[in-house]
């Protein structure tokens, strides 16, 4: 499994260290189950825009665009 680095805020690393506590999950399991139901959701939202029936799940997270940022 490759080894990622990430920022969080102080918020969610709290919250993610009090589930912790509370399910036994590691904070990495609990990133990773957050991450696989994030992406399920935008593959969804991606297939709804295209009009796309079948599943063609990403498998690289270079395939995925990222978001824009608004000017304000």
């Amino acid at each position: 499994m490759p080894r990622l680095g990430i920022y969080l805020t102080m918020p969610q690393v709290r919250t993610l260290k009090q589930i912790s506590t509370q399910t036994g999950l590691a904070v990495s399991e609990l990133i990773r189950r957050s991450l696989d139901d994030w992406l399920e959701k935008y593959e969804e939202k991606e297939r709804r825009k295209t009009g796309e029936n079948s599943t063609h799940p990403i498998t690289s997270i270079s395939e995925m665009k990222p978001p824009q940022a608004k000017m304000v």
